[in-house]
């Protein structure tokens, strides 16, 4: 260990770097402790770093033969390997019960931490951006929506996000069973946003959930949180990697393949429109309680897919680009 730091040392100095540990896992064990610096340093830090730290881990993959991460092959991880989701049991997906808080009106919040092991405190897959990023100032968002064809008319009723944490993984979602509780539920949502200033990374968020939010949030005559943040879609990063290999590229299979995700008991996306029609007419809450655990999961998914893809970009560098081929823009 002791050379192997000493090596570390001379290989900073020869990229430029300054002398801070590399954010880059070296066993299965995950390094909790973030980084120490503002916000503002977080979202931009300084091009000579991010070369150096670029050219290091471009050495150390060279030199290893494979990522400088446990070796886990890109599929289901087998029983007791170490991986960030899926929950308790590896494999099994994680269930949240709870009701929910009635905040207003049919508005419903619920907020959870989970216990989990946060990534390092920097994130870097080139086909997604060429920069790094920092995993606390990530915002994992989805939506669920009364239609799945998008248009004027579609709303969004459930909105979430997941967070990474130093002590976990923190999850909250917003949810309304009454039409007239939807502004409540939109400006609430934008109070979360403000809360730093984060990056955002979906699942098709970019051609779905943002132009939908942005539509909505027009209509309610409020300013749209989304607008001018960075957004990273792994959707697309995922295509471009998985889609000669899978049969398909939803959130669903990249789960199952990648984090070894099985879902028991699960109301497909496609049934929640359904199900908040149940609950308009007062019929049952069930569903739509149903509808909360799928999204629930869905915002723990995707928390955990960014750092998966990069554990795997770093192991097989050249089946991933080196440049990033989407860039990167503001406004959802």
């Amino acid at each position: 260990m002791a050379e192997l730091a000493e090596r570390l040392r001379r290989l900073r100095a020869q990229a430029g770097a300054p002398p801070e540990p590399v954010p880059v896992r070296t066993a299965p064990t995950v390094d909790t402790s973030p980084p120490a610096m503002s916000t503002q340093s977080a979202l931009h830090p300084p091009p000579a770093r991010v070369d150096g730290l670029k050219v290091l881990l471009r050495r150390q993959v060279a030199r290893s033969g494979h990522g400088a991460v446990s070796n886990v092959a890109a599929g289901p991880p087998a029983e007791g390997e170490g991986v960030l989701i899926p929950g308790p049991t590896v494999g099994v997906a994680i269930s949240s019960q709870a009701p929910g808080t009635e905040i207003s009106h049919g508005l419903f919040e619920h907020r959870e931490l989970l216990a989990m092991p946060a990534p390092v405190p920097w994130l870097w897959l080139p086909d997604l951006h060429p920069q790094l990023l920092p995993t606390d100032a990530l915002l994992h968002f989805d939506t669920e929506t009364t239609g799945l064809a998008g248009g004027t008319g579609t709303r969004a009723f459930m909105l979430g996000f997941a967070r990474w944490r130093p002590e976990g993984l923190e999850v909250r979602q917003l949810w309304i069973n009454a039409l007239g509780a939807e502004p409540a539920m939109l400006e609430r949502f934008a109070q979360w946003l403000a809360e730093g200033a984060f990056q955002l990374v979906s699942y098709n968020g970019r051609s779905f959930d943002a132009p939908l939010l942005r539509a909505r949030y027009r209509l309610s005559r409020q300013r749209d949180p989304l607008a001018g943040l960075p957004h990273h879609d792994l959707l697309h990063a995922v295509r471009r990697r998985f889609r000669r290999e899978w049969p398909n590229c939803r959130l669903a299979e990249a789960e199952a393949r990648l984090l070894g995700v099985r879902r028991i008991d699960d109301l497909p996306g496609a049934a929640a429109p359904a199900a908040f029609l149940e609950a308009l007419r007062g019929s049952s809450a069930a569903p739509l309680q149903r509808v909360r655990a799928h999204h629930f999961q869905d915002l723990v998914s995707l928390a955990g897919l960014l750092p998966r893809l990069c554990e795997l970009a770093f192991q097989a560098p050249r089946s991933w680009s080196l440049q990033a081929s989407l860039a990167v823009r503001g406004g959802g």
